[in-house]
């Protein structure tokens, strides 16, 4: 810590680009401690954090310094030569020199506004070209500030500087001077680390950041990575994965970079032996681990791994496995780069696998899609992509499916645990065999799925409720194996939105909650709106031509149910829902009943007394069903 020094000084002469010997007094004597070079570079390094300011600390910055200057806090530096590397403190620094140079732009032919030293941001180079034309794209090209802007930071800086004017605080030439003086005049704790070392550098940030305001995940994992990496390979890989989870954002994918990498570190790390037994939180901090090890609960894992071939060998394979599923959720159809990985496979069948793919990426539960990785690494990134290693495909469609409408994320653990077996799609089989032989899958799933149902306002499981049809109609588990019974089929299934259009079956999808009961006031009743959430839960939907659904409107049940009497459906997965509900109306005399007593009032009565109660019957029959169909 010998290599450590500091003191308060002025963000004058903090940011001017003369020199400053920094002075204190040691026994009545004036002590030089240390130097700040002649126009010096402030660099922010590319393992720092991004920009994180909001308009709201910005105003409330400005406010403060608008009454008189103020103390700003800590800002840690590591000198090599003349650069200084901003350990700490690099919102503050850039939101200062952002400040001046506006205060610069409005008003320097009014006031005397010194020069400011440069700076440079390691992960957005094109920063300094916005500070130096004063944010104008007029001037600058916005396409080659983009260029160089690898982490998104570009609107949030965009924000800030537009937010300065917006809000009116530096109106006139007298605000702004006083506002400039107060920022010169305002102090910083200044630290300088004098040893140039990386390492050492990233240390410093991380002991400074994890005692303050929490990094994210994310920012710790990347300054343990980059602390390990002296060749930049590990730097231009994470650009990478930063790219593509910002296409997957882009696409309202939920499946951020942490998540990805938790996932593929989950399943691949056990292949070592020496880290079989260590386990890891979210936050990729140690929480379980062998009881002679050296190491301690809390220890970051790229500390542990301490290996950085390995962390460059997986970000490769993450990176690889990010660019399929890229290509795949920016596109409705396949493309070469698709047919290429699977062209082994024959072109009506690689459709299906592509939509099936897509159904996965885009369904919001995480969990499952630790299987979709395990698949695209195995058989199609490192695998010889065979003819059987695509179809490996239909087995993670099925689990993930099952998984997405049956299954609670508590299990989670049982999925990871499935991924670290040799033969992990024979264990995705024997998981899905395991479910449907347990005695309580009906009654336990019914609860969670009515659970669920009650505790998601928004949910739209449409989709889901297709994946599940899929499987119902054209999927079977044969030889150990799960197969398609007929692609040609699937893919109409998947792909025919007129031969199968999706129509809200029990409960309508009216905006105003209204179904049509011919007998009341304008044929007209507007179901209670705690209730009108079932309108889009899985078990509510059948899929039929768009003539018939047209035709169907926004009736009531009891009346689609004579209307669809004579219909020829396609989709078995509907003809069994249809006949539940069916034997439901032609048996319960709670809804027999109902038809002889219609009134608005009955019909209240009716989903406050009984609803629920049938509604979870339903569930439970509608699993007997699924369970027979797969003959298990």
């Amino acid at each position: 810590m010998g290599n450590i020094v500091g003191t308060i000084i002025n963000i004058s002469d903090y940011l001017k680009p003369e020199k400053i010997s920094i002075c204190i007094d040691v026994d009545s004597n004036r002590k030089n401690i240390f130097n700040l070079e002649e126009n010096r570079i402030y660099i922010i390094p590319d393992y720092q954090r991004e920009i994180r300011w909001q308009k709201e600390n910005l105003i409330e910055l400005m406010m403060d310094l608008k009454s008189g200057h103020k103390f700003i806090g800590n800002i840690i530096l590591s000198k090599s030569n003349d650069e200084y590397y901003i350990i700490d403190g690099q919102q503050r620094t850039t939101i200062m020199l952002m400040l001046i140079t506006y205060i610069r732009y409005k008003f320097g032919s009014q006031l005397d506004i010194s020069d400011t030293c440069k700076l440079i941001n390691k992960s957005f180079k094109g920063l300094e070209k916005l500070f130096e034309n004063n944010f104008d794209f007029t001037i600058v090209k916005k396409s080659e500030i983009i260029k160089t802007d690898y982490y998104n930071q570009l609107n949030q800086y965009i924000d800030l500087w537009e937010c300065i004017e917006e809000t009116n605080i530096i109106y006139d030439q007298d605000n702004a001077e006083s506002l400039y003086k107060n920022i010169m005049k305002s102090e910083i704790n200044i630290i300088i680390n004098r040893e140039d070392s990386l390492g050492t550098s990233i240390d410093y940030f991380l002991d400074t950041n994890l005692k303050g305001v929490k990094l994210d995940s994310e920012d710790i994992f990347k300054c343990y990575l980059f602390s390990k990496d002296t060749s930049n390979r590990i730097r231009e890989s994470w650009k990478t994965l930063k790219k593509y989870s910002f296409i997957l954002e882009k696409h309202a994918i939920k499946y951020t970079l942490m998540n990805v990498l938790y996932q593929y570190i989950a399943c691949d790390l056990y292949k070592n032996g020496k880290f079989r037994n260590y386990k890891f939180k979210e936050d990729f901090t140690l929480s379980e681990f062998e009881e002679d090890s050296k190491y301690y609960k809390g220890e970051h894992l790229i500390k542990v791994i301490n290996d950085k071939n390995y962390m460059q060998k997986s970000m490769n394979t993450i990176n690889d496995y990010l660019k399929i599923i890229c290509d795949i959720a920016c596109n409705d159809d396949q493309t070469e780069m698709f047919k290429n990985n699977f062209s082994n496979i024959d072109d009506q069948e690689r459709k299906v696998i592509f939509k099936l793919i897509k159904n996965i990426i885009k369904d919001p539960n995480l969990v499952p899609k630790v299987t979709l990785m395990k698949y695209i690494v195995e058989s199609i990134v490192l695998g010889n992509k065979s003819k059987d290693e695509c179809r490996r495909i239909y087995a993670v469609f099925f689990f993930t499916t099952f998984f997405n409408t049956f299954e609670s994320k508590k299990e989670r653990n049982t999925v990871y645990n499935l991924m670290k077996n040799d033969d992990w799609e024979g264990a995705l089989i024997n998981q899905i065999k395991k479910y449907f032989s347990n005695t309580n899958l009906t009654k336990a799933n019914a609860a969670l799925q009515y659970k669920y149902t009650l505790d998601n306002d928004d949910l739209d499981e449409r989709y889901r409720c297709k994946a599940l049809a899929s499987l119902y109609n054209y999927f079977e588990i044969k030889n150990e194996k799960i197969c398609v019974k007929d692609v040609s089929q699937l893919y109409k299934f998947l792909n025919d939105d007129n031969t199968y259009s999706i129509e809200h079956f029990i409960i309508s999808n009216n905006r105003n909650g209204k179904i049509k009961v011919n007998g009341l006031p304008d044929n007209m009743y507007a179901i209670p709106r705690s209730f009108r959430k079932y309108k889009n839960s899985i078990f509510n939907f059948i899929f039929i031509d768009k003539d018939k659904n047209n035709e169907l409107e926004n009736y009531n049940v009891i009346l689609k149910i004579q209307m669809l009497k004579e219909y020829n459906f396609q989709c078995e997965y509907s003809k069994m829902i249809f006949g539940i509900v069916k034997s439901f109306i032609d048996e319960k005399e709670d809804i027999r009943s109902l038809q002889y007593k219609l009134s608005e009032n009955s019909l209240n009565l009716f989903f406050e007394d009984k609803f629920i109660r049938l509604y979870v019957e339903f569930i439970n029959l509608v699993f007997e069903k699924i369970v027979e169909r797969f003959n298990i």
